[in-house]
């Protein structure tokens, strides 16, 4: 949220000074809230102020009354002494945290919304983004912007994400808090007294497991059967990374005929591997239908399978912001707290409603009565709740 005059600025304020001002219960209260630092953003100034310290609900809410933040953080770290300098907190653990941010996810859509504004005379353009105004000369701003698409794939990282950390590493859904940023994605808190003491290696660890990375498919139950050239591989039944690879491939193969993946297949499987799947794709689909036959069609290589697997764990793993989760000292969004960019509140999410939460809707507290007349230099269409406005 960039502001063009101050009135813009003391709209907004006081919008959030209002939702602020309501029943404090809304805002989620942290475990062990007087071992945690606290830190937040206002209005006036693009400067955080952090090293704070809270002791109870009523100091949490005053911050929110009086300061009115424009963003506010907690750190997912434990310390001793929250509001000394950063050397000499005492760290003494800290919650396993993950960002799942769309921004950062290879959406097809980002063409077709992101832009670039001039704010002196409105001019917009699709990117790449000019060095300056070709209308006014003026200064211009790179603008990415998110649509429905954008966040549907960020809930499908989510959903693979919660399948991990539940069916693999056997984490409680009780010891995990999901909730939406309030703008491009999700976060994931793991509270739970045993891993809250892992070191940044051990969530490398995890980091690289969630993610597939160095994942060798030979050590998953793929591979030629010794003295002969037959393929084995995995069953949709197996635990862990070795299930996961043989539905991915199922998966990928019913996707082969799809128009809009085909330059997706053929750049990552080579042209001529892709037309091979392709041309047997329905025979494959059949056979593979109540469980996996590896090496079916004698046309296909076994490094063709090989490369299709390959290709299933980048699909099968969950696409993580990797510096949150290793990172043991984070800062990272208030719970039910709302974002300084969109108005949007960072919404704790119910765990049996992740897949029916809706981001244009759920997290929006302003009301839509009394209207409020906006002038908008430009912008793509967007929904709010259940009308569309724009572009």
């Amino acid at each position: 949220m960039s502001f063009i005059a101050e009135t813009d600025l003391q709209f907004a304020r006081g919008a959030f000074r209002s939702y602020y001002e309501r029943p404090r219960e809304q805002i989620e209260m942290p475990r062990k809230i007087e071992s945690r630092e606290f830190a937040y953003f206002v209005f006036e100034e693009n400067i955080m102020v952090r090293h704070l310290s809270l002791r109870d609900a009523n100091s949490l809410g005053s911050l929110f009354t009086d300061r009115v933040p424009r963003h506010a953080y907690y750190s997912s770290a434990f310390f001793h002494s929250p509001s000394a300098p950063m050397e000499r907190k005492g760290w003494i653990g800290a919650e396993l945290v993950f960002d799942i941010d769309a921004d950062h996810l290879p959406v097809r859509c980002k063409a077709e919304h992101d832009f670039w504004l001039c704010k002196n005379c409105g001019e917009h353009g699709p990117k790449p983004t000019p060095k300056g105004c070709p209308k006014c000369e003026g200064r211009v701003e790179e603008i990415e912007w998110l649509c429905e698409l954008c966040l549907r794939e960020a809930r499908n990282e989510l959903l693979k994400l919660l399948d991990f950390l539940e069916l693999s590493l056997g984490i409680g859904s009780k010891d995990i808090t999901v909730n939406f940023s309030g703008h491009r994605g999700y976060h994931v808190h793991v509270d739970n007294d045993h891993l809250n003491s892992m070191d940044q290696y051990a969530r490398k660890e995890i980091v690289d497991y969630v993610t597939g990375n160095g994942l060798d498919v030979s050590y998953h139950g793929l591979y030629l059967s010794q003295g002969s050239s037959s393929l084995i591989g995995p069953d949709y039944s197996e635990p862990s990374w070795r299930g996961r690879i043989a539905r991915g491939v199922y998966d990928l193969l019913g996707q082969l005929s799809d128009p809009s993946y085909e330059a997706y297949f053929s750049e990552n499987l080579t042209p001529k591997t892709y037309r091979r799947f392709l041309k047997r794709q329905e025979v494959l689909v059949k056979l593979w239908s109540s469980h996996p036959v590896w090496g079916a069609a004698s046309a296909i290589k076994p490094d063709d399978w090989i490369k299709l697997a390959q290709l299933a764990v980048r699909r099968q793993a969950a696409n993580i912001d990797t510096v949150v989760t290793t990172d043991v000292h984070r800062l990272i969004r208030m719970i039910n707290t709302l974002h300084g960019k969109t108005g949007l509140l960072g919404l704790k999410i119910r765990y049996d409603q992740v897949e029916s939460f809706d981001p244009f809707r759920d997290p929006v507290v302003f009301p839509d009565r009394p209207p409020v007349k906006v002038k908008v230099l430009y912008c793509p269409e967007f929904r709010v709740k259940e009308k569309s406005y724009g572009p």
